[in-house]
C-alpha cells in the first residue's frame, strides 16, 4: 500500500482524539513498541530493514471497541497492534480464504470466543484462529494489548478482512 493510498485509507477511519500513544503507555505500564518489533522477529514475520509506522494517535473503526496504534502489511500479513478498555467486545466474524489470525497478548487479560468456545488469553499464551472459524474479542474487568497478524492476507484490502455475523447467518 503507498503512502499515498494509506492517508486515503486512515481518513475514511475515526480518529480516536482522546487517545494517544502515550495515553496506552500509560495504561499499560510500557512502551510497547519495541516489544512489538521483538514479537515480531520472533515470529520471522518482520522482513530486515521493514520499518513499523506505530500510530500517534489510535484509530477506531466505525463498529468496532478497539483502538488500532498500527495496521499496516508486513510481507503476505496485515499486522495490527489492537488495544481495547475493560468490559468491551468486538464484533463476531470470521475471515475468508486462508487467513490464519495469530493473537500475541502483550498486556492485561481478554477472552477470545472461538466457534462458541472460551479461550482466555494472557501475555505469553499465543493463540490461533483457523480460517473460516467464527471468533470474537472481549474484555471483562482488565484492558487488553494484542498484537494480531493474520497470515496470508495482504492481498486482501482492509474494509474486506472481517466478513461480520451478519452477512454469513
Amino acid at each position: 500500500m503507498s503512502r499515498n493510498e494509506r492517508g486515503i485509507f486512515l481518513s475514511k477511519e475515526i480518529a480516536s482524539k482522546n487517545v494517544t500513544k502515550e495515553d496506552i503507555f500509560e495504561k499499560f505500564g510500557f512502551d510497547y513498541r519495541p516489544v512489538i518489533l521483538e514479537r515480531l522477529k520472533q515470529l520471522k514475520n518482520l522482513p530486515e530493514g521493514h520499518e513499523i509506522n506505530f500510530f500517534d494517535m489510535a484509530i477506531r473503526h466505525e463498529g468496532s471497541s478497539g483502538l488500532y496504534l498500527v495496521e499496516e502489511i508486513v510481507g503476505t500479513s496485515w499486522v495490527f497492534v489492537q488495544a481495547m478498555f475493560e468490559n468491551r467486545e468486538s464484533t463476531i466474524h470470521k475471515h475468508e480464504g486462508k487467513v490464519i489470525e495469530l493473537y500475541n497478548p502483550l498486556a492485561g487479560q481478554s477472552l477470545l470466543n472461538v466457534d462458541g468456545v472460551d479461550q482466555e488469553l494472557n501475555p505469553g499464551i499465543n493463540f490461533e484462529v483457523l480460517p473460516g472459524q467464527v471468533h470474537m474479542l472481549k474484555t471483562k474487568e482488565k484492558a487488553c494489548l494484542n498484537l494480531l497478524v493474520m497470515k496470508n492476507s495482504a492481498h486482501i484490502p482492509r474494509s474486506e478482512l472481517h466478513i461480520p455475523a451478519t452477512q454469513y447467518n
